[in-house]
């Protein structure tokens, strides 16, 4: 048997290799944890600095607004003139330290503000359903705990045209393709929907409060 083949069967040669692959396998892993940690780090904290400062931006839109505005008037509410990612007002939930500007449209780039309403919804304290959908984890996460929301438990929320309370009744979870609860079941009532994504972390369904 010649040199050349005990160097190829060298126990030594096939440690070597495997010791390198290992190696770097071992800095992949390491790689990707630190990535996925990073992700995991914007998503808490990350979007909630960006969130933090949309909020500023909404409030200081709404102190310009109201300045101008006669209180009790609903002008302003006119679809035609309220543009999706505009400030509506401000929404409170004492029960769970919730106090957060709202805006104006439903989509993800409008929850980045703050809880959005949803198109074609009544506006605060309007005969109809005054339906919200706000982020659960991220964003701020202002909706993250209603599921906490007992009955009875109060919800304020104030526009241009004043301040408006409202009372939980209930909860539910549905899939997300139920829209039936964004709907106007009596339209000689004025009430509220609180939408959000169900469980946390996840997007399979939606937790209802109304």
């Amino acid at each position: 048997m010649g040199d050349d083949d005990a160097t190829v069967n060298s126990p030594r040669s096939t440690t070597g290799f495997l010791n390198r692959a290992l190696d770097v396998l071992g800095r992949f892993f390491i790689t990707t944890g630190l990535l996925l940690l990073a992700f995991v780090a914007y998503q808490l904290w990350g979007t909630g600095i960006k969130q933090a400062q949309s909020q500023k931006i909404l409030a200081a839109e709404f102190a310009r607004v109201t300045s101008t505005t006669v209180r009790g008037t609903s002008a302003q509410y006119d679809r035609a003139v309220l543009r999706e990612g505009d400030v509506v007002g401000r929404i409170s939930i004492p029960s769970l330290g919730v106090d957060s500007w709202i805006v104006a449209g439903s989509k993800l780039k409008y929850l980045e503000k703050g809880p959005g309403v949803f198109p074609k919804s009544a506006m605060p304290g309007h005969l109809g359903n005054f339906a919200v959908a706000g982020h659960r984890t991220s964003y701020g996460a202002p909706f993250g705990d209603i599921d906490r929301l007992k009955k009875g438990d109060l919800i304020t929320v104030t526009s241009q045209e004043g301040t408006f309370n409202y009372s939980v009744t209930h909860s539910e979870v549905v899939p997300p393709t139920d829209v039936s609860v964004l709907r106007t079941v009596d339209p000689t009532r004025a009430v509220a929907t609180l939408i959000t994504c169900h469980p946390k972390w996840t997007s399979s369904n939606r937790l209802v409060v109304h």
